[in-house]
């Protein structure tokens, strides 16, 4: 079975959006996990720990203010998840990147301009089956855009390089038909100059 859309459904008009699995990022989870347990731990034995001192503000603080570590780590690792977004249409894929960071960038890439397809896993990624595509449009080598974490890789990479073939196979035939379209214009206007000059 396909986890994504097939490229002749993104011809026909479907968007497909593709954010971070959740596999790629089984390291926040696990953090945010432990961070939970220790301060669960530390609750549980200190809980009604107070400290001694004369300063109202100091003496309310108690081990529960540690919630708050744990919490961080879990927000930290939903804006992970949802940070980027690739959205792959008729003729391009988008990346809205940063959306949940300071910066943010929109780099776009046409199918037609797409030189090589790049999959990259490391051994977590070939385990748990995530990975980055790397998408190129010039032949230096340099890397346009990153499409991280996502699952399948390769079966993205495929579907990538299905719509590029597709789309440059309409850009051809377009370009085929515009052609012809010139060619009928000129001789179009030759035998009108023909018919002016027997006159």
């Amino acid at each position: 079975m396909s986890t994504y859309r097939s490229a002749t459904e993104l011809l026909g008009g479907s968007v497909l959006e593709v954010k971070r699995t959740w596999r790629s990022i089984l390291g926040h989870l696990v953090s945010t996990l432990l961070a939970f347990l220790v301060v669960y731990v530390l609750i549980r034995l200190f809980g009604s720990a107070r400290f001694e001192t004369d300063l109202p503000i100091i003496r309310s603080l108690s081990v529960h203010w540690l919630l708050v570590v744990p919490l961080l780590f879990l927000a930290e690792t939903l804006r992970v998840h949802h940070d980027d977004l690739y959205i792959f249409e008729k003729t391009k894929v988008t990346h809205q990147g940063g959306r949940l960071s300071l910066t943010y960038s929109v780099p776009v890439i046409y199918y037609r301009d797409i030189r090589s397809i790049t999959v990259r896993q490391s051994l977590w990624g070939r385990i748990f089956d995530y990975g980055i595509i790397e998408l190129s449009t010039a032949a230096q080598g340099e890397t346009e855009m990153f499409i991280e974490g996502v699952g399948t890789p390769d079966e993205l990479a495929v579907l990538v390089d299905e719509l590029r073939v597709l789309n440059r196979k309409r850009n051809l035939e377009e370009l085929g038909r515009t052609a012809e379209g010139d060619r009928s214009e000129v001789v179009g206007s030759e035998l009108f100059f023909a018919v002016e000059n027997a006159d």
